[in-house]
């Protein structure tokens, strides 16, 4: 779970129904699945609201090995890069 405290957004991961989903803090019962494509079981999520952007991680098949992917992604989901992948599973995802 993140907490953009700029734009009051609250963003978390599910990795039962693999997507990461926002809601506004004033208004939680209203959300939106921001990520529902291309996403198996995410695992860390990080918001960084000066640079408007989510740091995430999830994992992937490759073949028949699982790997991890670290990526970045808009708060609005649609923008979407990989920055590294990864042979261990990341338990958090933070920024420093």
């Amino acid at each position: 779970m993140a907490v953009d405290w700029l734009s009051g957004s609250i963003y978390w991961t599910d990795a039962l129904y693999n997507w990461i989903t926002v809601a506004r803090l004033i208004a939680q019962d209203i959300f939106n699945h921001i990520i529902t494509t291309e996403l198996d079981r995410p695992v860390g999520i990080a918001v960084h609201p000066q640079n408007g952007y989510l740091p995430l991680t999830y994992s992937c098949l490759v073949g028949l090995d699982l790997g991890y992917i670290a990526s970045v992604a808009s708060p609005s989901g649609r923008l979407r890069g990989v920055v590294m992948r990864m042979s261990v599973c990341p338990s958090v995802c933070t920024l420093t």
